[in-house]
């Protein structure tokens, strides 16, 4: 519900009661699969648009970068989340392709 408002304060409340406290923007940023930047603009905003993927050149250059600058954070994130989490993440994986392919 935090990660939609952009609310951080929510946002971290929710990563420390998974046991991921100090990943809280990380975390947020992997369920999204966008920048911290935007989550918190979506909330300022209360557009939610700001959390849509731009499918651009720029953006998916961006968004690769970031997964390779965190990639050993990313991999403690998804060590320490509840393991139901893990199925999320895939999802949400799946669900971002197949829109992708419509």
């Amino acid at each position: 519900h935090g990660v939609v408002l952009g609310d951080a304060d929510a946002i971290r409340e929710a990563a420390e009661e998974m046991g991921v406290g100090q990943y809280y923007p990380l975390l947020a940023a992997m369920l999204t699969a966008r920048p911290w930047t935007d989550i918190l603009r979506a909330g300022d905003t209360g557009d939610a648009r700001a959390l849509h993927e731009k499918g651009t050149a720029a953006d998916k250059k961006q968004i690769a970068g970031y997964a390779a600058q965190y990639a050993k954070h990313i991999g403690r994130v998804l060590d320490l989340v509840p393991r139901p989490l893990l199925l999320l993440f895939k999802t949400n994986d799946c669900l971002r392709h197949a829109e992708r392919q419509l």
